[in-house]
C-alpha cells in the first residue's frame, strides 16, 4: 500500500505545518471585497445542519411589470461561505435577481463536523436537496423550480434533475461546474494521473475508497484554506492584473477567511465518493450519477440548461463544462464563457456585467405560466 502510505505521511506533515502556514498571510490577501450588511432573509427550514433561506423582496425595490413566476433556488457547493452570493450593496447576486422580479431561495449546507463523516455525495442531491426543494414548493406555492448551481452545487442540481419527476424542475443554470474531470486543463492532467494510480491500486488490492472507514478521509477546513492560499491560481499571477486580484479576494470571501469563520470541513464519505466516482471513474463524463448501483443516468435530464464558465477557471475549464452536451438529453442547451476565474464566474465583476443579465434574461425567456 505505498500510495496510501505516502498520502497518509503527506497529510500528517501538512497537519503539523498547517497552523504556521495559516498564520502567514500570502501577499495576495490584500484588496478584500468590502462586507456590507447582508440582504434580509428568513430561514424557513432546517435539517441536519443545513438551512433553507428565503429572501423577501424589499418593499422599496422597484419590480418589473411582468415578474417571472418560477422561483430560483441557489445551490452552492459544500464548504463555502454563502455570503459570496451577497457581497455588498453594489455586488449582490441575490439583490440583482430580486430586482429582476425573481423569488429567491438559497440552500446553506452549514458546517460539517466529524459526526457527519458517514454522509455521502448522494445524501445531498438525493436526500437533503429534495427535502429543501419541497419546502420551497410549499412556501412559494409553485411546483416547478429553477435551480442555479455553482461548482459542486451544480453537480447537486444536475444529479437531482436526473432523478426528478419530469415537471418538477423548470430550468438549470450551471456555473463553473466541471463534468469531465480528466480534461480540465492542468488540473485535469493531475486528476488523470491520480486516477490511473487509483485504478491500479483498485485492481491490485480491491481497494475502493467508499469502503474505507469515512473518518480516515475526513478533510478538515484547514486543508481547504491551504489549497486556497498555496494552490494553483486562476489566470496569470500578475500584480497588475485586476481580474486576478479580484479572484483571489473573492476566494477569501468564499471560504470564510475574510469573515474569520474559516473554511468548513468535508465529510469523509463525501470525499470518498468524489475520489471514486468523479476523479477515478469520471462518472459524470460517462453520463452516470455518482451513486453506486444507480440505474438513472444523466440522459434523463431534458430541461433547458444554461452553462456559465470562467475562461480563467482551472477547476472547471470550458472543455470540462462543455462535456455536458454529450451526456444529457436537453434540446435547449446554451453556453456562456466570461473572463473570470472559478469564484469570479459566480460573483465577480465580469459576472455582474455579463452573466447575471444573461442568466436573468434566459430564465425570463423560459418562464412558463404553469404552476
Amino acid at each position: 500500500m505505498p500510495l496510501l502510505f505516502r498520502a497518509t505521511t503527506t497529510a500528517r506533515r501538512l497537519a503539523e505545518r498547517a497552523p504556521r502556514l495559516l498564520r502567514e498571510p500570502p501577499e495576495w490577501q490584500t484588496g478584500l471585497i468590502p462586507m456590507d450588511e447582508a440582504a434580509p432573509f428568513d430561514v424557513i427550514h432546517r435539517r441536519a445542519g443545513a438551512t433553507l433561506r428565503h429572501y423577501p423582496k424589499p418593499s422599496d425595490m422597484p419590480q418589473p411589470a411582468a415578474a417571472p413566476r418560477t422561483p430560483v433556488v441557489l445551490v452552492p457547493p459544500l464548504s463555502v461561505h454563502v455570503g459570496v452570493y451577497d457581497l455588498s450593496r453594489e455586488r449582490s447576486m441575490v439583490s440583482y435577481l430580486q430586482a429582476r422580479g425573481f423569488d429567491v431561495y438559497l440552500v446553506d449546507w452549514g458546517r460539517a463536523s466529524r459526526a457527519d463523516d458517514r454522509r455521502r455525495l448522494a445524501d445531498y442531491f438525493a436526500g437533503l436537496l429534495p427535502e429543501m426543494l419541497n419546502r420551497v414548493r410549499v412556501h412559494s406555492g409553485r411546483k416547478r423550480l429553477s435551480l442555479h448551481g455553482w461548482g459542486g452545487g451544480g453537480h447537486f442540481a444536475l444529479c437531482h434533475a436526473a432523478m426528478s419527476a419530469p415537471d418538477a424542475i423548470a430550468n438549470l443554470v450551471l456555473v463553473a461546474t466541471p463534468i469531465d474531470y480528466h480534461h480540465s486543463g492542468a488540473l485535469g492532467a493531475r486528476v488523470r494521473r491520480m486516477a490511473a494510480r487509483g485504478r491500479r491500486l483498485r485492481e491490485a488490492t480491491g481497494l475502493v475508497f467508499g469502503r474505507m472507514p469515512p473518518v480516515l478521509l475526513h478533510a478538515p477546513g484547514w486543508m481547504s484554506e491551504l489549497a486556497l492560499r498555496w494552490g494553483p491560481r486562476d489566470g496569470p499571477a500578475d500584480g497588475d492584473d485586476a481580474a486576478y486580484a479580484e479572484e483571489t479576494a473573492l476566494r477569501l470571501r468564499a471560504t470564510g477567511v475574510q469573515s474569520h469563520d474559516g473554511a468548513a470541513a468535508y465529510p469523509g464519505g463525501f470525499v470518498a465518493d468524489v475520489i471514486d466516482h468523479l476523479w477515478i471513474d469520471n462518472a459524470l463524463a460517462a453520463g452516470r450519477l455518482p451513486l453506486r448501483g444507480s440505474r438513472v443516468g444523466l440522459e434523463n435530464v431534458r430541461v433547458p440548461i444554461l452553462v456559465v464558465t470562467g475562461q480563467r477557471d482551472q477547476q472547471a475549464t470550458p472543455a470540462a463544462t462543455r462535456a455536458l452536451a454529450d451526456v444529457v438529453s436537453s434540446r435547449d442547451l446554451s453556453f456562456l464563457d466570461i473572463d473570470a476565474g472559478h469564484v469570479g464566474a459566480l460573483t465577480g465583476e465580469a459576472a455582474a456585467r455579463e452573466s447575471w443579465p444573461r442568466i436573468a434574461d434566459w430564465l425570463c425567456a423560459h418562464d412558463r405560466p404553469r404552476r
